[in-house]
């Protein structure tokens, strides 16, 4: 097992490599959202549960996970124009893929990202719990995750919005411990990340691929 310890802003990486492994104890930790990889009309992220300083990280048994999310607010998803303070300002989404869903995880989320120091920013949208990798409970081990576990279709998303290209980030939460409960708070993943530690990852645009008509055969 390896870990990656990290110091400085999250578009700096600079990884050293050591033995390590996770106990499940207490320590300070950081979720970095890693880079997006591409495959045709699927993609995938990266996640790192890394070892951290303070204030940078948060003290947790390293439970939480991610997502990839979307901007999609040149189709008004979500309604509110795509400026944010929070998360709360993210929740005006079209009914078609929230409460028309019957299943929960099924239904799309917009998340409040902000530049770093920055109180204002944009809306990015998780299009359903496909494209996450979430252990409320349980820790991850140090190092990195996928997410999801394998690639994701994006069509459905494409077809939804009707945009040509897309971008796409990680998006990232820890739990934080509590020393009371002697176990991390489970707000990653079920419910208001509002007391969890985010972070997210770089941004990449990816166009819609459409597959090339079969072509006819004429045998001489």
């Amino acid at each position: 097992m390896s870990a990656i310890r990290r110091y400085g802003p999250p578009s700096l990486l600079i990884a050293l490599w050591i033995p390590l492994h996770a106990s499940g104890d207490p320590q300070i930790l950081r979720n970095i959202g890693g880079p997006i990889e591409v495959e045709g009309n699927r993609i995938r992220g990266t996640f790192v549960i890394a070892l951290a300083q303070l204030p940078e990280g948060v003290n947790s048994t390293g439970t939480g996970g991610a997502c990839l999310i979307a901007d999609l607010n040149s189709v008004a998803i979500p309604q509110n124009g795509g400026a944010c303070h929070d998360d709360d300002d993210c929740t005006e989404l079209p009914a078609d893929v929230t409460t028309d869903l019957p299943i929960e995880d099924q239904r799309w989320y917009s998340y409040c990202v902000k530049p770093e120091g920055q109180p204002v920013g944009r809306c990015w949208t998780k299009a359903g719990g496909a494209y996450c990798n979430k252990s409320p409970t349980a820790p991850w081990s140090l190092g990195p995750h996928p997410v999801p576990v394998s690639f994701v279709d994006m069509t459905a998303v494409f077809q939804r919005t009707g945009m040509s290209a897309i971008a796409w980030r990680v998006h990232t939460c820890l739990n934080p411990y509590n020393a009371a409960l002697g176990k991390d708070n489970p707000w990653c993943g079920v419910g208001s990340e509002k007391d969890g530690r985010v972070d997210n990852g770089p941004p990449r645009s990816i166009a819609r691929t459409t597959p090339e008509p079969p072509r006819d055969v004429h045998i001489q």
